[in-house]
């Protein structure tokens, strides 16, 4: 039982991590629990930890298992994706200091940036920006740039704080869609202005 999974493809360790308790997770290791473990779709605890916000667990993890932090999942998200996605601007840099590059990309090109805008998470936007500026006109496979992400996402202060960094929301991906046609499409008023008259 202490190693079961359930029909998520997910262990105990993996609810323990997401859960925060570091003091439950050591309970598991002394178990016998490893933590080298992944879910059926490849994500490694870290990358659970880095999701949920769960600062102290990622500390942990990168002390004991250090192995893991340039694993990626199926969709090739590595455990700075994940912090992007989770917004905890405190997880993105221990995880430079150990050497995880913050400009990988995912098997679809996406950047950390792509991530935190499609997600609204304005801080770690903000962060990013100040610690890899030069990812900010990264496109992924079908031509987004960040601020088709941020139009998606729907945070007006995300895509205003992208366009004073330079970025264009005129640039088109393949089927020619805009930010505008984005923020449109998901009928936000106050971004669909703000993208028209840039």
């Amino acid at each position: 039982m202490i190693d079961s999974l359930n029909k998520f493809g997910w262990r105990p360790v993996h609810y323990a991590v997401k859960g925060g308790n570091v003091n439950i997770l050591q309970l598991l290791k002394n178990k016998g629990v490893t933590l080298n473990v992944t879910t059926e779709k490849k994500e490694t605890l870290l990358q659970i930890a880095c999701l949920c916000g769960r600062y102290e667990i990622c500390q942990h993890l990168l002390s004991v298992c250090y192995d893991n932090l340039k694993s990626v999942d199926e969709q090739g998200w590595n455990a700075a994706h994940y912090a992007a996605q989770g917004g905890d601007i405190r997880i993105l840099q221990p995880l430079s200091d150990h050497m995880l590059s913050l400009k990988e990309t995912t098997q679809e090109k996406c950047t950390i940036l792509h991530i935190s805008c499609r997600n609204a998470k304005y801080d770690m936007c903000r962060h990013i920006l100040n610690v890899c500026p030069e990812i900010l006109h990264d496109v992924n496979e079908f031509g987004w740039n960040a601020a088709h992400y941020a139009s998606q996402g729907g945070v007006v202060r995300i895509l205003q704080l992208l366009t004073e960094k330079g970025i264009s929301v005129k640039a088109t991906k393949e089927d020619k869609c805009t930010s505008l046609h984005i923020s449109c499409s998901n009928g936000n008023y106050k971004m669909s202005n703000i993208v028209e008259v840039s």
